[in-house]
Protein backbone atom coordinates (compact mmCIF):
# COMPACT_ATOMS: atom_id res chain seq x y z
CA UNK A 1 0.00 0.00 0.00
CA UNK A 2 1.55 3.33 -0.88
CA UNK A 3 0.58 6.96 -0.39
CA UNK A 4 0.74 8.98 -3.25
CA UNK A 5 0.66 12.38 -1.10
CA UNK A 6 3.67 14.71 -0.90
CA UNK A 7 6.96 14.01 1.24
CA UNK A 8 9.33 16.43 2.69
CA UNK A 9 13.06 14.89 3.93
CA UNK A 10 14.54 17.75 6.21
CA UNK A 11 17.97 16.75 8.05
CA UNK A 12 21.33 17.00 7.53
CA UNK A 13 23.19 14.30 6.29
CA UNK A 14 26.86 14.11 8.43
CA UNK A 15 29.43 13.64 5.30
CA UNK A 16 33.49 13.07 6.99
CA UNK A 17 35.41 15.42 5.72
CA UNK A 18 37.68 12.95 4.43
CA UNK A 19 37.08 11.32 1.13
CA UNK A 20 39.16 9.21 -1.17
CA UNK A 21 38.51 8.90 -5.12
CA UNK A 22 40.81 6.33 -7.32
CA UNK A 23 40.56 5.40 -11.10
CA UNK A 24 42.77 6.74 -14.10
CA UNK A 25 41.60 10.63 -13.28
CA UNK A 26 41.19 9.90 -9.48
CA UNK A 27 36.77 10.71 -10.14
CA UNK A 28 35.71 7.40 -8.60
CA UNK A 29 34.51 7.43 -4.87
CA UNK A 30 36.50 4.47 -2.79
CA UNK A 31 33.36 4.32 -0.18
CA UNK A 32 35.14 4.10 3.61
CA UNK A 33 35.16 0.45 4.55
CA UNK A 34 35.35 -1.00 0.67
CA UNK A 35 36.12 -4.72 0.65
CA UNK A 36 35.68 -5.76 -2.63
CA UNK A 37 38.89 -3.94 -4.73
CA UNK A 38 38.22 -2.88 -8.58
CA UNK A 39 39.96 -1.52 -11.68
CA UNK A 40 37.45 0.89 -11.98
CA UNK A 41 38.66 3.07 -8.87
CA UNK A 42 41.65 1.83 -8.98
CA UNK A 43 41.92 -0.51 -5.47
CA UNK A 44 42.38 -3.37 -7.58
CA UNK A 45 46.09 -2.93 -9.54
CA UNK A 46 45.80 -5.39 -11.93
CA UNK A 47 48.60 -7.45 -12.91
CA UNK A 48 52.70 -7.15 -12.93
CA UNK A 49 55.61 -9.60 -12.56
CA UNK A 50 57.89 -9.60 -9.12
CA UNK A 51 60.40 -7.27 -9.02
CA UNK A 52 57.45 -4.67 -11.63
CA UNK A 53 56.24 -2.21 -9.22
CA UNK A 54 52.35 -0.72 -10.07
CA UNK A 55 51.49 2.80 -8.98
CA UNK A 56 47.76 3.68 -8.13
CA UNK A 57 47.19 7.29 -7.28
CA UNK A 58 44.65 8.29 -4.73
CA UNK A 59 42.96 12.07 -4.28
CA UNK A 60 42.46 13.05 -0.78
CA UNK A 61 39.89 15.48 -0.40
CA UNK A 62 38.83 16.93 2.57
CA UNK A 63 35.09 18.19 1.65
CA UNK A 64 34.96 20.43 5.28
CA UNK A 65 34.17 23.32 5.14
CA UNK A 66 36.16 24.71 7.90
CA UNK A 67 38.18 21.48 9.74
CA UNK A 68 41.69 20.95 8.76
CA UNK A 69 42.56 16.98 8.37
CA UNK A 70 45.80 16.82 10.13
CA UNK A 71 48.23 13.98 11.46
CA UNK A 72 47.46 11.76 8.34
CA UNK A 73 49.64 8.22 8.46
CA UNK A 74 49.10 5.88 5.83
CA UNK A 75 49.65 2.35 6.72
CA UNK A 76 48.46 -1.51 5.39
CA UNK A 77 47.09 -4.06 7.46
CA UNK A 78 49.56 -6.25 6.15
CA UNK A 79 52.12 -4.57 8.18
CA UNK A 80 55.90 -4.09 7.29
CA UNK A 81 55.78 -7.27 4.61
CA UNK A 82 52.99 -5.72 2.62
CA UNK A 83 54.15 -5.44 -1.19
CA UNK A 84 52.24 -2.32 -0.97
CA UNK A 85 53.51 0.72 -0.04
CA UNK A 86 53.33 4.42 -0.09
CA UNK A 87 55.78 5.83 -2.98
CA UNK A 88 57.16 9.10 -2.02
CA UNK A 89 55.84 11.15 0.69
CA UNK A 90 52.43 11.13 1.85
CA UNK A 91 50.32 14.31 3.10
CA UNK A 92 50.27 15.10 6.33
CA UNK A 93 47.49 17.44 6.49
CA UNK A 94 44.84 18.92 4.18
CA UNK A 95 43.22 22.26 4.10
CA UNK A 96 39.34 22.56 4.42
CA UNK A 97 38.11 22.21 0.63
CA UNK A 98 41.25 21.20 -0.68
CA UNK A 99 42.76 17.99 -1.91
CA UNK A 100 45.93 15.86 -1.65
CA UNK A 101 47.18 13.14 -3.63
CA UNK A 102 49.07 9.61 -2.75
CA UNK A 103 51.18 7.01 -4.68
CA UNK A 104 50.54 3.63 -3.89
CA UNK A 105 53.01 1.02 -4.87
CA UNK A 106 52.35 -2.55 -5.47
CA UNK A 107 55.71 -4.36 -5.45
CA UNK A 108 55.24 -8.11 -5.21
CA UNK A 109 57.77 -10.06 -4.49
CA UNK A 110 56.63 -13.93 -5.51
CA UNK A 111 53.68 -14.58 -7.79
CA UNK A 112 49.81 -15.30 -6.65
CA UNK A 113 47.36 -12.51 -5.49
CA UNK A 114 48.11 -10.26 -3.09
CA UNK A 115 45.06 -8.55 -0.72
CA UNK A 116 45.32 -5.99 1.87
CA UNK A 117 43.90 -3.04 3.34
CA UNK A 118 44.74 0.97 3.02
CA UNK A 119 44.36 2.43 6.01
CA UNK A 120 44.53 6.30 6.24
CA UNK A 121 44.68 7.42 10.03
CA UNK A 122 43.62 11.16 10.50
CA UNK A 123 42.55 13.87 12.97
CA UNK A 124 40.27 16.02 12.58
CA UNK A 125 38.58 19.03 15.68
CA UNK A 126 41.05 16.62 17.83
CA UNK A 127 39.25 13.41 17.03
CA UNK A 128 41.44 10.51 15.45
CA UNK A 129 39.19 9.13 12.29
CA UNK A 130 40.47 6.26 10.09
CA UNK A 131 39.44 5.40 6.46
CA UNK A 132 39.90 2.03 5.08
CA UNK A 133 39.54 0.33 1.62
CA UNK A 134 40.55 -3.48 0.26
CA UNK A 135 43.22 -3.47 -2.27
CA UNK A 136 44.99 -5.89 -4.37
CA UNK A 137 47.16 -7.19 -6.88
CA UNK A 138 47.80 -10.12 -8.92
CA UNK A 139 51.87 -10.99 -9.36
CA UNK A 140 52.51 -13.57 -12.52
CA UNK A 141 55.57 -15.21 -13.85
CA UNK A 142 55.15 -13.53 -17.35
CA UNK A 143 53.30 -10.75 -18.88
CA UNK A 144 53.64 -12.24 -21.88
CA UNK A 145 50.50 -13.49 -23.96
CA UNK A 146 49.68 -17.27 -23.72
CA UNK A 147 47.05 -17.75 -26.04
CA UNK A 148 47.08 -19.27 -29.84
CA UNK A 149 47.67 -16.76 -32.23
CA UNK A 150 50.76 -15.88 -29.29
CA UNK A 151 51.51 -19.15 -27.83
CA UNK A 152 55.14 -19.34 -27.87
CA UNK A 153 55.15 -18.93 -24.21
CA UNK A 154 52.56 -20.84 -23.26
CA UNK A 155 54.89 -24.40 -22.39
CA UNK A 156 58.01 -22.61 -21.51
CA UNK A 157 58.71 -22.02 -25.41
CA UNK A 158 57.03 -25.42 -27.58
CA UNK A 159 54.18 -24.52 -29.44
CA UNK A 160 50.69 -26.21 -28.58
CA UNK A 161 49.35 -27.64 -30.96
CA UNK A 162 45.28 -26.65 -30.49
CA UNK A 163 44.33 -27.65 -34.02
CA UNK A 164 41.11 -29.55 -33.36
CA UNK A 165 42.36 -31.47 -37.39
CA UNK A 166 46.22 -31.82 -37.21
CA UNK A 167 48.05 -29.74 -40.22
CA UNK A 168 44.85 -27.25 -40.25
CA UNK A 169 45.12 -24.15 -38.59
CA UNK A 170 42.20 -22.98 -36.54
CA UNK A 171 42.83 -19.69 -38.91
CA UNK A 172 41.68 -21.89 -42.00
CA UNK A 173 37.98 -22.44 -40.68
Amino acid sequence: YASLGEYNIVGELDLPPLTVLGGPKQNVVIFNGNTTPDDFNGTDFGFTIPGAPLISTFSLKNFGLTETIENIQVSFAGGPTSPFSVSGVAPTSIAPERERFIDIAYEPTAVGVDNDTLIINYDVDGESRDYRFAIRGFAVESLNKDNYEENDNANEGVPYDLNSVEGIPLSAY
